[in-house]
C-alpha cells in the first residue's frame, strides 16, 4: 500500500487575502501609523515625507528575502551574533619566550694520536681509497 507524502511544507497559511500573518503585521503596522498621523492633523507634506520611506521599509521587510531567508530573520540573526557572548574553544598557552643556549668556548682539539687512527694494511683496498680521496681534496 502506498502512502502519499505531503509536499511544499513551507507554505504558510494566508490570513487576509494574499498576505500571511507576518506580512500583514509588517504592512499593517506602518499603515496604522500613517492613519494616526492623518487623523491627528499632521501636514500632508510631513505625512508623505515620513510615510513613503516607512512603507518602502515595511514592504521590504514583509516580502524581501536574502539568500532565501526573510529580511527580519536575517536582521534578528545578525543582532544575536553581534550581542551574544563569543565562545573561544582554543586558547593559546602562555609560555615564556624561547631563549638561545649559551655558547660554550670550544676546547682546542689535539691532533689524533697514532694509536687512535685506523691501522691499515700495506696492500689493502681501503688504503688505496683513502689515498684517492686525499688526492682529490
Amino acid at each position: 500500500m502506498e502512502y502519499s507524502l505531503p509536499q511544499f511544507l513551507e507554505i504558510k497559511p494566508k490570513i487576509a487575502g494574499p498576505f500571511t500573518f507576518h506580512q500583514l503585521v509588517w504592512i499593517g503596522g506602518p499603515f496604522l501609523i500613517i492613519l494616526i498621523m492623518i487623523a491627528s492633523g499632521v501636514k500632508l507634506s510631513k505625512i508623505i515625507l515620513i510615510g513613503i520611506p516607512l512603507m518602502i521599509f515595511a514592504v521590504y521587510f514583509a516580502f524581501g528575502k536574502i539568500k532565501g531567508f526573510p529580511v527580519p530573520t536575517i536582521l534578528a540573526r545578525a543582532f544575536s551574533y553581534l550581542f551574544r557572548v563569543k565562545i573561544f574553544v582554543w586558547r593559546q598557552q602562555t609560555t615564556p619566550p624561547p631563549t638561545l643556549p649559551k655558547r660554550v668556548a670550544k676546547k682546542e682539539e689535539k691532533p689524533p694520536t697514532p694509536e687512535a687512527t685506523l691501522k691499515l694494511a700495506e696492500g689493502s683496498r681501503l688504503k688505496r681509497l683513502v689515498n684517492i680521496i686525499e688526492i682529490h681534496r
